[in-house]
This record gives structure tokens, C-alpha cells and sequence, in this order.
């Protein structure tokens, strides 16, 4: 199995670029009237491109499909479900005609490529995605993904069925989580890179949101890819990382770590240091449970050699439970007639109540211990109240 490092595309590239461009998959072979598609109603199960064949599924009984579709269409601008077969920018990648676009649904199989690997370069450089005109529109109607900070990504999943082993990668096609940083959409092509498929015979593709409903993703689930194997642009986005603000917890409670890259190449690399208190050290969004106020600092690369290093600081507010104290009091009368009075705890002062419930007696302790003169108070019944931090106490008294 051949292992390619990120660190090496820019040597891979240079090497590969004259035969990419004689294996470039770009669909303009494929046979369309103008403003038209393939969608799959043939039945055929599926259409090739050189050497890469695109899976498809077509419901006859509800007219619709799953999987891939190849398309010319170049309406961007209607704002309704039908309109599924045009890109969001209205062409192809660097404005060609023929590209594919992929439905993604929970009642289809996934969206799915097998590659020829008798025909198939050795390596494939990289791909173009766009989101469709329909998704794109809906996130902008009403400002609803701005307004809502919501997240659309692409899951891609190689497979090599000969030597069993499976690599997958997260490309990132809209993100509008941050209140005070500029989110992005693919409303344009942008460049992919795909070395990391390695030996690969197959690709499979899905997407999450976090907008979603009791039926699933709410966000129209399409995607277009174009120029399969096309060599990177001499000019990228610049790679733009934002970590979130400095977060506060109590202990025992966790915190998401929510980290915004946009531009440059995806996929994107992710390494956080304090991996002993993350469900995970190498993703975009790990979930943090430190015991004590942690920094946790990540280092965000793309697949063109750029760096960012970001810090957040997750403080841990511990709250302490006071241990229960309880207030206990003894009053009793000694030899000579005095009250003598003990406490527990710090006593902070006495009061004197007779039976009508009127104060006729008030006196600064702050003591656990001391004696009280009732002097010429007369026979009767009182209430004793002694005051603390910990509480107040009642003792009824009856001279005689």
C-alpha cells in the first residue's frame, strides 16, 4: 500500500501533473442536450467517466434518484426543489459544461464511485466541489444558515477491498457557526485534495449537518464534483483559522472546542495537545472534560503545508458543598441564679422574648459560653433566642 504524506504533496504534484492532465475526469465526453441531464431514468444503475464509475439509483414509482447524475444546467438563480441539476455558480469547474452532481439520502445508498485501478493513474491529485444552486440558495433564504451558525460538511470514505483498509476525510462546504467571523459557503469550485486516497478502489460519499429535523438533514443534500484528478490552481483562498472564545464550565461538566478553517486546501489536519481530557485529539470539533481550568492549544494545517496554532481556555469553576453544621445550645440556671449559656458554635447575640411575643431583652454575645443576669425580670414564661452563622435557637424558660 502506497502512503502518502500531506507534507509531500507540492513534490507529488510536480511529478504528476503532466500525466494528470491526459487522465483528467471532467464528464465532457458524456453525451447531453443543451440544459439537460442523466439522472439514472434509464435504469442502468450507473454511468463511466474514463475510469471511474458513478453509482446511481432511480425510483420509478416516485420519480426521483440517489447517488450520482451528470448534468449541463446552468440555472443558479431558482430558488425550488426541481432546480437539483445546476451548480451554485451555474458551470462547471473553470466554467466548463458537463460536471456531476450527487443526491445524498437516508431512503438511498450512499453516493458511490468505483475506480478502475487498471486504467487509473497511480495517484489521483485531487478534485473540484461546489454545492448545488438549489442548497446553496437555501442557505441563503432568510439568512437562515448566518443567523442559525450552522454547519454542512462531506464525508469521504476510501476503500480498498483487496488489502481491507478504509480512510476517510472531512471537507468542510459551509460553516457559519462564529457570530463575529465571516462564514463561507462552496459557492464556487474549490480544489480538494485526494492523494490521501492512496491505492483506493472505491470512494464513498455523505454529508451531516447540524441542521436537521425528525427527518433527517433539513438542508437540501447535494453536492457537485468536476475535474477529477485536475492539478491544484496556481493561486489558492487564504487559510483563515478562528478558535472560539475562552469557555467556563463546572466541574464535571464538558465543553466543546469549536474551531472555524476556511480557505486554502481541504482536507483540513487537526493536532490538540491535552489529548488526556479530549474524546479526541485530531479532529476540527473535539469535546473537552478537565477536572481544573485547562489551555488548550491545536494546530490547524491544510493539505498546501499551511499553519495556525490557536488557543482556548476552558476555565473549571469548582463549587465547593459547605459540610452541614447544625447549631446546638444549652441554657441552664447555676447556684447563684445566673443563666449560663453554651453554644457549639460562635453564639453572635441573645434575645429576650416574654409570652405576648414582645422583645424586653437584647445583648451582643459573639462567645460560645457565657452568663446572662435576668436581674429583676419577675416570674413568668420567656423565650431565650440565641443567633449564629449556623442557625437560630429557641429555649423556653418559666420562672417561678
Amino acid at each position: 500500500m502506497k502512503k502518502i504524506k500531506t507534507i509531500a504533496f507540492c513534490i507529488i504534484v510536480s511529478v504528476f501533473t503532466s500525466f494528470a492532465q491526459q487522465n483528467i475526469v471532467d464528464f465532457e465526453e458524456l453525451p447531453l442536450e443543451p440544459e439537460s441531464c442523466w439522472n439514472g431514468s434509464d435504469e442502468s444503475g450507473s454511468f463511466v467517466s474514463k475510469y471511474l464509475e458513478f453509482f446511481n439509483e432511480y425510483d420509478t414509482e416516485w420519480d426521483t434518484w440517489g447517488g450520482f447524475s451528470y448534468t449541463n444546467q446552468t440555472d443558479n438563480t431558482t430558488y425550488d426543489w426541481t432546480n437539483m441539476y445546476s451548480s451554485a455558480s451555474g458551470a462547471g469547474a473553470s466554467g466548463s459544461e458537463n460536471y456531476a452532481v450527487a443526491y445524498y439520502a437516508d431512503f438511498f445508498e450512499k453516493p458511490s464511485i468505483k475506480i478502475n485501478v487498471e486504467t487509473a493513474p497511480e495517484i489521483i491529485l485531487g478534485m473540484y466541489i461546489s454545492l448545488n444552486a438549489y442548497t446553496s440558495l437555501y442557505m441563503a433564504d432568510s439568512d437562515y444558515y448566518q443567523n442559525e451558525n450552522h454547519l454542512l460538511k462531506l464525508i469521504i470514505k476510501a476503500y480498498n477491498s483487496v488489502l481491507d483498509y478504509e480512510i476517510e476525510k472531512e471537507i468542510i462546504l459551509a460553516d457559519y457557526r462564529f457570530q463575529n467571523t465571516e462564514g463561507y459557503k462552496f459557492d464556487d469550485w474549490h480544489y480538494i485534495n485526494m492523494t490521501w486516497i492512496e491505492d483506493s478502489d472505491s470512494l464513498v460519499f455523505w454529508l451531516e449537518s447540524s441542521d436537521v429535523g425528525d427527518w433527517g438533514i433539513n438542508t437540501p443534500a447535494y453536492f457537485c464534483i468536476d475535474e477529477i484528478n485536475a492539478a491544484p490552481p496556481s493561486t489558492l483562498p487564504e487559510f483563515i483559522v478562528e478558535i472560539c472564545e475562552d469557555i467556563t464550565i463546572e466541574q464535571g461538566e464538558e465543553a466543546e472546542l469549536l474551531i472555524l478553517a476556511k480557505g486554502g486546501m481541504q482536507p483540513y489536519f487537526y493536532e490538540w495537545n491535552n489529548a488526556g481530557t479530549l474524546n479526541e485529539n485530531s479532529v476540527q470539533n473535539p469535546v473537552a472534560t478537565p477536572e481544573t481550568t485547562t489551555t488548550y492549544t491545536v494546530t490547524v494545517s491544510d493539505s498546501h503545508g499551511n499553519t495556525e496554532v490557536k488557543s482556548v481556555i476552558v476555565n473549571v469553576e469548582v463549587n465547593y458543598i459547605a459540610e452541614s453544621v447544625i447549631f446546638e445550645t444549652s441554657v441552664y440556671f447555676d447556684n447563684s441564679g445566673l443563666l449560663n449559656i453554651t453554644g457549639n458554635q460562635l453564639i453572635n447575640n441573645l434575645e429576650i422574648y416574654d409570652i405576648q411575643g414582645r422583645k424586653i431583652a437584647e445583648t451582643l454575645v459573639n462567645s460560645d459560653k457565657f452568663v446572662y443576669n435576668f436581674g429583676a425580670i419577675t416570674n413568668s414564661i420567656y423565650i431565650i433566642r440565641l443567633y449564629s452563622d449556623y442557625g437560630v435557637n429557641n429555649h423556653k424558660l418559666i420562672l417561678k
